[in-house]
Protein backbone atom coordinates (compact mmCIF):
# COMPACT_ATOMS: atom_id res chain seq x y z
CA UNK A 1 0.00 0.00 0.00
CA UNK A 2 1.23 3.42 -1.17
CA UNK A 3 -0.59 6.29 -1.99
CA UNK A 4 -3.44 8.03 0.14
CA UNK A 5 -6.39 9.83 -2.07
CA UNK A 6 -9.11 12.05 -1.32
CA UNK A 7 -12.29 10.03 -2.20
CA UNK A 8 -16.09 11.14 -1.59
CA UNK A 9 -18.48 12.40 -3.53
CA UNK A 10 -18.50 15.72 -5.05
CA UNK A 11 -20.44 17.80 -7.84
CA UNK A 12 -18.90 19.47 -10.49
CA UNK A 13 -19.82 22.63 -11.75
CA UNK A 14 -21.88 20.46 -14.79
CA UNK A 15 -23.73 18.53 -12.67
CA UNK A 16 -21.92 15.35 -12.78
CA UNK A 17 -20.76 13.59 -9.44
CA UNK A 18 -17.18 12.58 -8.96
CA UNK A 19 -16.90 9.35 -7.59
CA UNK A 20 -12.41 9.40 -7.75
CA UNK A 21 -10.28 12.37 -6.69
CA UNK A 22 -6.60 12.38 -6.39
CA UNK A 23 -3.80 15.40 -5.84
CA UNK A 24 -1.66 13.96 -4.18
CA UNK A 25 -1.61 16.25 -0.84
CA UNK A 26 -2.68 14.76 2.04
CA UNK A 27 -1.63 11.71 3.44
CA UNK A 28 -5.11 10.87 4.43
CA UNK A 29 -7.59 13.39 3.78
CA UNK A 30 -9.90 12.07 6.67
CA UNK A 31 -11.30 9.14 5.26
CA UNK A 32 -14.36 7.40 7.01
CA UNK A 33 -15.69 3.85 6.82
CA UNK A 34 -18.94 5.19 5.09
CA UNK A 35 -17.95 5.28 1.52
CA UNK A 36 -19.57 2.91 -1.06
CA UNK A 37 -16.46 0.60 -1.40
CA UNK A 38 -16.33 0.19 2.60
CA UNK A 39 -12.49 1.67 2.83
CA UNK A 40 -11.49 1.77 6.32
CA UNK A 41 -9.41 4.68 8.14
CA UNK A 42 -7.63 5.95 4.73
CA UNK A 43 -8.60 4.36 0.95
CA UNK A 44 -4.81 4.34 -0.57
CA UNK A 45 -3.74 4.28 -3.96
CA UNK A 46 -1.18 1.07 -4.52
CA UNK A 47 1.99 0.00 -6.92
CA UNK A 48 2.92 -3.14 -8.26
CA UNK A 49 5.61 -4.42 -8.31
CA UNK A 50 6.20 -3.59 -4.44
CA UNK A 51 9.94 -4.56 -5.01
CA UNK A 52 12.74 -1.55 -5.90
CA UNK A 53 12.04 1.78 -4.16
CA UNK A 54 13.46 5.58 -5.85
CA UNK A 55 16.59 5.95 -3.75
CA UNK A 56 19.28 8.30 -3.91
CA UNK A 57 21.73 5.64 -3.91
CA UNK A 58 22.05 2.38 -6.19
CA UNK A 59 19.50 0.30 -6.06
CA UNK A 60 19.61 -3.20 -8.04
CA UNK A 61 17.03 -2.68 -11.00
CA UNK A 62 14.36 -3.30 -11.99
CA UNK A 63 12.30 -0.76 -9.86
CA UNK A 64 8.44 0.92 -9.98
CA UNK A 65 9.74 4.04 -9.45
CA UNK A 66 5.87 4.91 -9.17
CA UNK A 67 5.87 7.33 -6.02
CA UNK A 68 4.99 11.08 -4.48
CA UNK A 69 7.06 13.66 -5.39
CA UNK A 70 6.97 16.75 -3.03
CA UNK A 71 7.96 19.65 -4.99
CA UNK A 72 9.09 18.08 -8.07
CA UNK A 73 10.52 21.15 -9.74
CA UNK A 74 13.71 20.73 -7.41
CA UNK A 75 14.62 17.71 -9.68
CA UNK A 76 16.31 17.86 -12.37
CA UNK A 77 18.10 15.39 -14.70
CA UNK A 78 21.67 14.29 -13.39
CA UNK A 79 24.28 16.61 -14.25
CA UNK A 80 26.27 15.64 -16.60
CA UNK A 81 26.66 12.28 -15.85
CA UNK A 82 22.99 12.20 -18.15
CA UNK A 83 22.37 15.49 -19.54
CA UNK A 84 24.07 16.41 -21.35
CA UNK A 85 26.74 13.29 -21.33
CA UNK A 86 23.74 11.01 -22.42
CA UNK A 87 20.85 12.58 -24.03
CA UNK A 88 20.10 15.64 -25.31
CA UNK A 89 17.30 17.93 -24.67
CA UNK A 90 15.11 20.36 -26.20
CA UNK A 91 16.64 23.78 -26.88
CA UNK A 92 16.73 26.29 -23.97
CA UNK A 93 15.97 23.09 -21.24
CA UNK A 94 17.22 22.90 -18.49
CA UNK A 95 16.29 19.29 -17.27
CA UNK A 96 14.25 20.39 -14.58
CA UNK A 97 11.17 18.82 -13.95
CA UNK A 98 7.57 21.23 -13.70
CA UNK A 99 6.32 22.49 -10.90
CA UNK A 100 2.91 20.38 -9.63
CA UNK A 101 -0.02 20.87 -11.97
CA UNK A 102 -2.11 21.72 -8.88
CA UNK A 103 -0.56 21.91 -5.15
CA UNK A 104 2.64 21.08 -4.33
CA UNK A 105 2.45 17.20 -5.10
CA UNK A 106 2.58 14.84 -7.89
CA UNK A 107 2.54 10.74 -8.86
CA UNK A 108 5.56 10.30 -10.90
CA UNK A 109 7.47 7.11 -12.56
CA UNK A 110 10.98 8.62 -11.98
CA UNK A 111 13.44 8.71 -9.56
CA UNK A 112 14.85 11.73 -7.89
CA UNK A 113 18.47 10.81 -7.66
CA UNK A 114 18.70 10.78 -11.60
CA UNK A 115 16.14 12.77 -12.19
CA UNK A 116 14.82 10.36 -14.74
CA UNK A 117 13.89 5.94 -15.23
CA UNK A 118 17.15 5.00 -16.23
CA UNK A 119 17.97 3.47 -12.48
CA UNK A 120 20.46 5.15 -10.35
CA UNK A 121 22.72 1.72 -10.85
CA UNK A 122 23.24 3.26 -14.44
CA UNK A 123 27.17 3.74 -14.76
CA UNK A 124 27.62 -0.10 -13.99
CA UNK A 125 25.89 -0.70 -17.16
CA UNK A 126 27.67 0.84 -19.99
CA UNK A 127 30.39 2.05 -18.20
CA UNK A 128 33.24 1.75 -20.61
CA UNK A 129 30.24 3.71 -22.84
CA UNK A 130 30.49 7.20 -20.48
CA UNK A 131 34.29 7.55 -20.99
CA UNK A 132 33.72 10.30 -23.87
CA UNK A 133 30.02 12.11 -24.08
CA UNK A 134 28.64 9.07 -25.94
CA UNK A 135 25.15 9.80 -26.11
CA UNK A 136 24.01 6.40 -25.71
CA UNK A 137 20.55 7.64 -23.96
CA UNK A 138 21.56 5.86 -20.61
CA UNK A 139 21.05 2.13 -20.33
CA UNK A 140 19.50 0.64 -17.04
CA UNK A 141 19.65 -2.50 -15.13
CA UNK A 142 16.59 -4.03 -16.47
CA UNK A 143 13.07 -3.15 -17.51
CA UNK A 144 12.29 -0.66 -15.74
CA UNK A 145 7.96 -0.85 -15.06
CA UNK A 146 5.66 -0.72 -12.59
CA UNK A 147 1.58 -0.06 -12.46
CA UNK A 148 0.09 2.63 -9.87
CA UNK A 149 -3.34 1.30 -9.04
CA UNK A 150 -6.86 3.11 -7.83
CA UNK A 151 -8.98 1.99 -4.40
CA UNK A 152 -11.92 0.41 -5.89
CA UNK A 153 -14.91 2.82 -6.14
CA UNK A 154 -18.88 2.51 -7.58
CA UNK A 155 -20.28 3.18 -10.63
CA UNK A 156 -23.69 1.27 -10.01
CA UNK A 157 -26.40 2.99 -11.31
CA UNK A 158 -24.12 5.18 -14.11
CA UNK A 159 -25.05 6.32 -17.28
CA UNK A 160 -21.71 7.14 -18.53
CA UNK A 161 -18.27 7.87 -16.87
CA UNK A 162 -15.25 9.55 -18.03
CA UNK A 163 -11.39 9.68 -16.18
CA UNK A 164 -9.87 13.00 -16.25
CA UNK A 165 -5.96 13.69 -15.38
CA UNK A 166 -3.30 16.18 -16.15
CA UNK A 167 0.23 14.42 -17.34
CA UNK A 168 3.42 15.33 -18.11
CA UNK A 169 5.88 12.97 -19.75
CA UNK A 170 9.10 12.81 -21.49
CA UNK A 171 10.50 9.36 -22.57
CA UNK A 172 12.52 7.94 -25.84
CA UNK A 173 12.22 8.88 -29.42
CA UNK A 174 13.23 5.24 -30.91
CA UNK A 175 10.26 3.45 -31.52
CA UNK A 176 8.16 4.98 -28.80
CA UNK A 177 5.20 3.61 -29.85
CA UNK A 178 6.28 0.18 -28.58
CA UNK A 179 8.30 1.20 -25.81
CA UNK A 180 8.30 3.48 -22.61
CA UNK A 181 4.38 2.61 -22.87
CA UNK A 182 2.07 4.37 -20.79
CA UNK A 183 -0.73 2.47 -20.80
CA UNK A 184 -4.23 3.70 -18.95
CA UNK A 185 -6.11 0.15 -17.83
CA UNK A 186 -9.85 -0.15 -15.81
CA UNK A 187 -10.91 -3.21 -13.83
CA UNK A 188 -14.85 -4.03 -13.19
CA UNK A 189 -13.74 -7.54 -10.46
CA UNK A 190 -11.13 -5.70 -8.23
CA UNK A 191 -8.12 -5.78 -10.00
CA UNK A 192 -8.15 -9.52 -10.70
CA UNK A 193 -8.85 -8.61 -14.54
CA UNK A 194 -8.07 -5.39 -16.55
CA UNK A 195 -9.03 -3.56 -20.31
CA UNK A 196 -7.50 -1.27 -22.02
CA UNK A 197 -8.30 2.39 -21.77
CA UNK A 198 -6.13 4.21 -24.42
CA UNK A 199 -1.85 5.01 -24.34
CA UNK A 200 -0.44 8.08 -24.22
CA UNK A 201 2.54 7.03 -26.65
CA UNK A 202 2.00 8.42 -30.47
CA UNK A 203 1.02 6.56 -33.09
CA UNK A 204 4.12 4.97 -35.01
CA UNK A 205 7.95 5.48 -34.23
CA UNK A 206 9.35 8.81 -34.32
CA UNK A 207 12.10 8.15 -35.39
CA UNK A 208 14.31 9.88 -33.07
CA UNK A 209 17.72 9.21 -32.00
CA UNK A 210 18.33 7.72 -29.28
CA UNK A 211 19.65 10.50 -26.93
CA UNK A 212 16.64 12.20 -27.86
CA UNK A 213 13.57 12.98 -26.25
CA UNK A 214 9.85 11.98 -27.46
CA UNK A 215 7.34 14.24 -25.24
CA UNK A 216 3.39 14.86 -25.36
CA UNK A 217 4.02 17.73 -27.50
CA UNK A 218 6.97 15.95 -29.81
CA UNK A 219 9.93 14.99 -30.73
CA UNK A 220 12.75 16.71 -29.25
CA UNK A 221 10.04 19.36 -27.65
CA UNK A 222 9.87 20.25 -23.52
CA UNK A 223 6.78 18.28 -22.25
CA UNK A 224 3.77 20.15 -21.30
CA UNK A 225 0.92 19.92 -18.26
CA UNK A 226 -1.82 18.38 -20.32
CA UNK A 227 -5.44 16.98 -20.08
CA UNK A 228 -6.34 13.09 -20.53
CA UNK A 229 -10.11 11.89 -20.81
CA UNK A 230 -10.46 8.39 -20.70
CA UNK A 231 -14.05 6.96 -21.47
CA UNK A 232 -15.28 4.68 -18.41
CA UNK A 233 -18.61 3.66 -19.87
CA UNK A 234 -18.32 0.62 -20.34
CA UNK A 235 -17.48 -0.36 -16.68
CA UNK A 236 -20.92 0.91 -15.35
CA UNK A 237 -22.83 -1.27 -13.16
CA UNK A 238 -19.96 -2.61 -11.20
CA UNK A 239 -19.54 -1.64 -7.56
CA UNK A 240 -15.59 -2.89 -7.89
CA UNK A 241 -13.93 -0.49 -10.37
CA UNK A 242 -10.39 0.64 -10.35
CA UNK A 243 -7.85 2.23 -12.58
CA UNK A 244 -4.46 2.35 -12.90
CA UNK A 245 -1.83 3.74 -15.00
CA UNK A 246 1.07 1.27 -16.08
CA UNK A 247 4.49 1.89 -17.59
CA UNK A 248 7.07 -0.02 -18.85
CA UNK A 249 10.33 0.31 -20.77
CA UNK A 250 9.85 -2.90 -22.82
CA UNK A 251 13.93 -3.06 -22.58
CA UNK A 252 16.88 -1.37 -21.29
CA UNK A 253 18.00 1.01 -23.69
CA UNK A 254 17.66 4.87 -23.44
CA UNK A 255 15.82 5.33 -20.02
CA UNK A 256 17.79 8.84 -19.40
CA UNK A 257 14.25 11.06 -19.35
CA UNK A 258 11.96 12.51 -17.07
CA UNK A 259 9.15 9.96 -16.95
CA UNK A 260 5.45 10.28 -16.69
CA UNK A 261 3.51 12.81 -13.64
CA UNK A 262 0.22 12.50 -13.34
CA UNK A 263 -1.77 14.76 -11.61
CA UNK A 264 -5.85 16.39 -10.56
CA UNK A 265 -7.19 12.61 -11.05
CA UNK A 266 -10.78 12.62 -11.17
CA UNK A 267 -13.68 10.31 -12.23
CA UNK A 268 -17.10 11.79 -12.93
CA UNK A 269 -20.41 10.38 -14.08
CA UNK A 270 -22.07 11.23 -16.11
CA UNK A 271 -19.73 12.82 -18.86
CA UNK A 272 -19.04 15.91 -17.73
CA UNK A 273 -17.17 17.42 -21.11
CA UNK A 274 -18.43 18.89 -24.50
CA UNK A 275 -18.13 17.12 -28.06
CA UNK A 276 -14.46 17.03 -29.43
CA UNK A 277 -13.61 19.77 -31.87
CA UNK A 278 -10.80 19.81 -34.71
CA UNK A 279 -9.34 23.47 -34.95
CA UNK A 280 -6.05 23.04 -36.88
CA UNK A 281 -4.51 19.96 -38.68
CA UNK A 282 -0.72 19.95 -39.53
CA UNK A 283 0.06 18.19 -42.39
CA UNK A 284 3.23 17.73 -41.78
CA UNK A 285 5.49 16.60 -39.40
CA UNK A 286 7.74 14.57 -37.08
CA UNK A 287 10.96 13.83 -38.98
CA UNK A 288 11.88 12.91 -42.52
CA UNK A 289 11.56 9.18 -42.31
CA UNK A 290 8.15 8.89 -40.43
CA UNK A 291 6.20 12.01 -40.93
CA UNK A 292 3.14 12.38 -39.31
CA UNK A 293 -0.21 14.38 -40.03
CA UNK A 294 -1.12 16.04 -36.37
CA UNK A 295 -4.54 16.56 -35.42
CA UNK A 296 -5.33 19.98 -32.74
CA UNK A 297 -8.61 20.85 -31.00
CA UNK A 298 -10.24 20.04 -27.79
CA UNK A 299 -11.63 16.90 -25.52
CA UNK A 300 -9.83 14.26 -27.78
CA UNK A 301 -10.36 10.38 -26.03
CA UNK A 302 -7.90 8.05 -25.66
CA UNK A 303 -8.19 5.40 -27.90
CA UNK A 304 -10.34 7.78 -30.22
CA UNK A 305 -10.65 7.10 -33.49
CA UNK A 306 -10.05 9.42 -36.85
CA UNK A 307 -11.91 9.43 -39.96
CA UNK A 308 -10.34 10.83 -43.22
CA UNK A 309 -12.90 10.89 -46.55
CA UNK A 310 -15.73 8.68 -44.15
CA UNK A 311 -12.90 6.13 -43.50
CA UNK A 312 -11.26 5.09 -40.42
CA UNK A 313 -7.58 6.08 -40.74
CA UNK A 314 -5.17 3.21 -39.41
CA UNK A 315 -2.92 3.68 -36.21
CA UNK A 316 -4.49 6.62 -34.99
CA UNK A 317 -3.53 7.72 -31.67
CA UNK A 318 -4.18 10.10 -28.35
CA UNK A 319 -0.67 11.94 -27.06
CA UNK A 320 -3.18 14.49 -25.34
CA UNK A 321 -6.91 15.55 -25.82
CA UNK A 322 -5.82 18.04 -27.73
CA UNK A 323 -3.27 16.15 -29.97
CA UNK A 324 -4.06 13.07 -32.40
CA UNK A 325 -1.31 11.52 -34.36
CA UNK A 326 -2.34 9.44 -37.68
CA UNK A 327 0.01 8.66 -40.29
CA UNK A 328 0.91 11.27 -43.39
CA UNK A 329 -2.47 11.46 -45.67
CA UNK A 330 -1.98 11.40 -49.44
CA UNK A 331 -1.47 14.29 -51.99
CA UNK A 332 -4.22 16.27 -51.92
CA UNK A 333 -7.89 17.67 -50.16
CA UNK A 334 -9.19 15.81 -47.66
CA UNK A 335 -12.46 15.64 -44.95
CA UNK A 336 -11.33 14.46 -41.21
CA UNK A 337 -13.25 13.76 -38.05
CA UNK A 338 -12.57 12.58 -34.74
CA UNK A 339 -15.01 10.31 -33.52
CA UNK A 340 -15.15 9.01 -29.65
CA UNK A 341 -14.14 5.43 -28.54
CA UNK A 342 -17.54 4.17 -28.31
CA UNK A 343 -18.08 5.05 -31.99
CA UNK A 344 -21.56 7.76 -31.07
CA UNK A 345 -20.04 11.03 -30.67
CA UNK A 346 -18.14 12.75 -33.40
CA UNK A 347 -15.97 15.91 -34.23
CA UNK A 348 -16.46 18.92 -36.28
CA UNK A 349 -15.36 17.59 -39.98
CA UNK A 350 -12.41 19.19 -40.87
CA UNK A 351 -10.70 20.12 -44.47
CA UNK A 352 -7.74 19.66 -45.59
CA UNK A 353 -5.36 19.61 -48.22
CA UNK A 354 -1.80 18.02 -47.95
CA UNK A 355 1.10 18.89 -49.94
CA UNK A 356 2.89 16.86 -52.35
CA UNK A 357 6.48 17.10 -50.55
CA UNK A 358 5.77 16.41 -46.91
CA UNK A 359 9.54 16.66 -45.76
CA UNK A 360 9.71 18.11 -41.90
CA UNK A 361 13.25 18.74 -40.84
CA UNK A 362 14.91 15.62 -38.44
CA UNK A 363 16.52 17.48 -35.74
CA UNK A 364 21.12 17.60 -36.68
CA UNK A 365 23.35 15.36 -34.94
CA UNK A 366 25.52 17.05 -32.38
CA UNK A 367 28.83 17.29 -32.41
CA UNK A 368 31.34 14.74 -30.67
CA UNK A 369 32.69 16.42 -27.51
CA UNK A 370 34.09 15.19 -24.88
CA UNK A 371 32.23 15.87 -21.55
CA UNK A 372 33.53 13.79 -19.29
CA UNK A 373 36.85 13.30 -17.03
CA UNK A 374 40.10 11.75 -17.95
CA UNK A 375 39.37 8.13 -18.21
CA UNK A 376 41.69 5.58 -15.49
CA UNK A 377 45.13 4.94 -17.03
CA UNK A 378 44.16 1.24 -17.69
CA UNK A 379 41.58 2.57 -20.70
CA UNK A 380 42.36 3.91 -24.26
CA UNK A 381 41.98 7.84 -24.95
CA UNK A 382 41.47 9.75 -27.98
CA UNK A 383 44.24 11.18 -29.38
CA UNK A 384 42.65 13.50 -31.68
CA UNK A 385 39.19 14.07 -33.02
CA UNK A 386 38.10 12.05 -35.56
CA UNK A 387 37.65 12.79 -39.16
CA UNK A 388 36.14 11.39 -42.10
CA UNK A 389 38.39 11.37 -45.52
CA UNK A 390 36.82 12.29 -49.10
CA UNK A 391 36.32 8.64 -49.55
CA UNK A 392 33.67 7.72 -46.56
CA UNK A 393 36.74 6.62 -44.29
CA UNK A 394 36.41 7.20 -40.63
CA UNK A 395 39.95 7.45 -39.08
CA UNK A 396 40.36 7.30 -35.30
CA UNK A 397 44.04 8.18 -33.47
CA UNK A 398 43.75 6.68 -30.13
CA UNK A 399 46.10 5.84 -26.88
CA UNK A 400 46.25 2.92 -25.62
CA UNK A 401 48.17 1.63 -22.52
CA UNK A 402 49.04 -1.69 -23.37
CA UNK A 403 49.15 -4.72 -25.20
CA UNK A 404 45.93 -5.70 -27.03
CA UNK A 405 43.30 -5.79 -29.80
CA UNK A 406 41.11 -3.53 -30.71
CA UNK A 407 37.79 -3.89 -32.98
CA UNK A 408 35.86 -0.56 -34.58
CA UNK A 409 32.58 -0.96 -35.81
CA UNK A 410 30.18 1.46 -37.16
CA UNK A 411 26.33 1.30 -37.66
CA UNK A 412 23.64 3.23 -39.51
CA UNK A 413 21.48 2.96 -36.65
CA UNK A 414 18.33 3.97 -38.90
CA UNK A 415 18.33 1.88 -42.35
CA UNK A 416 15.62 3.80 -43.51
CA UNK A 417 18.24 6.73 -44.31
CA UNK A 418 20.09 4.38 -46.69
CA UNK A 419 16.78 2.76 -48.25
CA UNK A 420 18.34 -0.52 -48.13
CA UNK A 421 15.00 -3.03 -48.12
CA UNK A 422 11.90 -1.78 -50.09
CA UNK A 423 8.61 -3.52 -50.30
CA UNK A 424 5.41 -1.88 -51.75
CA UNK A 425 2.39 -0.64 -50.40
CA UNK A 426 -0.53 -2.93 -51.42
CA UNK A 427 -2.39 -1.70 -54.04
CA UNK A 428 -5.90 -1.93 -55.87
CA UNK A 429 -5.20 -2.41 -59.14
CA UNK A 430 -8.98 -1.67 -60.24
CA UNK A 431 -9.88 2.27 -58.56
CA UNK A 432 -5.62 2.74 -57.94
CA UNK A 433 -6.05 3.44 -54.28
CA UNK A 434 -3.79 2.12 -52.04
CA UNK A 435 -5.48 -0.59 -50.01
CA UNK A 436 -2.94 -0.26 -46.93
CA UNK A 437 -0.73 2.51 -45.26
CA UNK A 438 0.41 0.79 -42.88
CA UNK A 439 4.13 -0.79 -42.58
CA UNK A 440 5.24 -3.79 -40.75
CA UNK A 441 7.59 -3.95 -37.62
CA UNK A 442 10.74 -2.24 -37.93
CA UNK A 443 9.52 -0.83 -41.24
CA UNK A 444 8.65 2.63 -41.88
CA UNK A 445 6.42 5.03 -44.59
CA UNK A 446 9.14 6.45 -47.23
CA UNK A 447 6.52 7.70 -49.94
CA UNK A 448 4.85 4.80 -51.22
CA UNK A 449 7.26 2.36 -50.20
CA UNK A 450 8.04 0.47 -46.52
CA UNK A 451 11.57 1.23 -46.15
CA UNK A 452 13.54 -1.15 -43.01
CA UNK A 453 14.48 1.04 -40.48
CA UNK A 454 16.70 -1.51 -38.82
CA UNK A 455 20.38 -0.74 -38.06
CA UNK A 456 22.75 -1.62 -41.07
CA UNK A 457 26.79 -2.33 -41.22
CA UNK A 458 28.53 1.02 -42.47
CA UNK A 459 31.67 -0.82 -41.98
CA UNK A 460 34.59 -2.44 -39.31
CA UNK A 461 37.91 -2.70 -39.00
CA UNK A 462 40.37 -4.22 -36.26
CA UNK A 463 44.02 -3.81 -35.11
CA UNK A 464 46.26 -5.13 -32.88
CA UNK A 465 48.03 -3.21 -30.85
CA UNK A 466 51.65 -4.91 -29.75
CA UNK A 467 52.14 -2.04 -26.94
CA UNK A 468 51.51 1.47 -25.74
CA UNK A 469 51.12 4.24 -28.05
CA UNK A 470 48.98 5.79 -30.30
CA UNK A 471 47.46 3.90 -33.68
CA UNK A 472 45.50 5.07 -36.38
CA UNK A 473 42.07 2.73 -36.72
CA UNK A 474 40.20 3.66 -40.13
CA UNK A 475 36.90 2.23 -40.98
CA UNK A 476 36.39 2.16 -44.64
CA UNK A 477 32.49 2.11 -45.77
CA UNK A 478 31.16 -1.05 -46.98
CA UNK A 479 29.48 -1.63 -50.53
CA UNK A 480 26.09 -0.57 -49.22
CA UNK A 481 26.92 2.44 -47.29
CA UNK A 482 29.26 3.45 -50.38
CA UNK A 483 26.62 3.26 -52.65
CA UNK A 484 24.58 5.53 -50.70
CA UNK A 485 27.41 7.88 -50.35
CA UNK A 486 27.75 7.84 -53.99
CA UNK A 487 24.24 9.11 -54.60
CA UNK A 488 24.59 12.14 -52.42
CA UNK A 489 23.05 11.00 -49.20
CA UNK A 490 24.16 12.18 -45.87
CA UNK A 491 24.49 9.51 -43.29
CA UNK A 492 24.48 9.64 -39.29
CA UNK A 493 26.99 6.91 -38.39
CA UNK A 494 27.73 5.37 -34.65
CA UNK A 495 31.11 4.28 -34.41
CA UNK A 496 31.89 1.74 -31.35
CA UNK A 497 35.64 1.28 -30.47
CA UNK A 498 36.64 -2.04 -28.40
CA UNK A 499 39.77 -2.68 -26.60
CA UNK A 500 40.35 -6.07 -25.55
CA UNK A 501 43.66 -6.06 -22.92
CA UNK A 502 46.06 -9.23 -23.27
CA UNK A 503 45.45 -9.15 -20.03
CA UNK A 504 41.97 -9.95 -20.12
CA UNK A 505 39.40 -8.69 -17.79
CA UNK A 506 36.81 -6.40 -19.03
CA UNK A 507 36.74 -4.93 -22.70
CA UNK A 508 36.61 -1.20 -22.42
CA UNK A 509 34.89 1.00 -25.50
CA UNK A 510 33.96 4.30 -26.64
CA UNK A 511 31.07 5.18 -28.87
CA UNK A 512 31.23 8.18 -31.58
CA UNK A 513 28.45 9.83 -33.44
CA UNK A 514 29.80 11.20 -37.04
CA UNK A 515 27.68 12.47 -39.94
CA UNK A 516 29.10 11.20 -43.57
CA UNK A 517 27.97 13.69 -46.43
CA UNK A 518 27.76 12.06 -49.31
CA UNK A 519 28.30 14.06 -53.28
CA UNK A 520 27.11 12.92 -56.27
CA UNK A 521 29.42 13.03 -59.46
CA UNK A 522 29.65 15.85 -61.53
CA UNK A 523 27.66 14.77 -64.98
CA UNK A 524 30.22 14.39 -67.77
CA UNK A 525 30.49 17.37 -70.14
CA UNK A 526 29.95 15.96 -74.08
CA UNK A 527 31.91 18.07 -76.39
CA UNK A 528 30.90 18.32 -79.68
CA UNK A 529 33.04 17.56 -82.88
CA UNK A 530 33.67 20.53 -85.03
CA UNK A 531 32.85 19.17 -88.86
Amino acid sequence: MLLAIGFGPSVTSAGATNVLEQGWENPTNGLTADLATGCTSACVWTREPETGTPAPTADAGPHNFWHVQANPQENLIKVPDINPNLVQLAPGDNGHLPSAFEGTHVAWFGEPSTGTFCGADFKEFGESENLIASLNGCQSSGVESGTLTSPPFSLKGASTAILHFFSWWEIESVNADVFDVMMVEYSTDGGTTWTHAGLLNPANNPAGAHYQPYSNTGLQSSPQWKEYLADLTPAIGSEKVQVRFNFSTNDTLYNGFRGWLIDGVRVATPFDVANPAITSVDTCSGTTVVPVSVIHGTNFLLASKVSVDGGEAQTAQTPSSDRIEIPVISTGPHTIQVIDPNGTIASNIFSVIQPADCSPALPPLPPVVNKQPPPPDDNFTDAGNPTVEPDGSLVFDETFPEAGDTVASADIPQGAEISRVRTTLAFDSKRGKKKSKRCKREFVRKGKRCVSNRPVIYGTSSLHIPGVGTYKITVKPGATALAALKKGKTLHVQVTITFHSTRGGTPTSKIYSLTVKGKKPKPKKHRHKKH
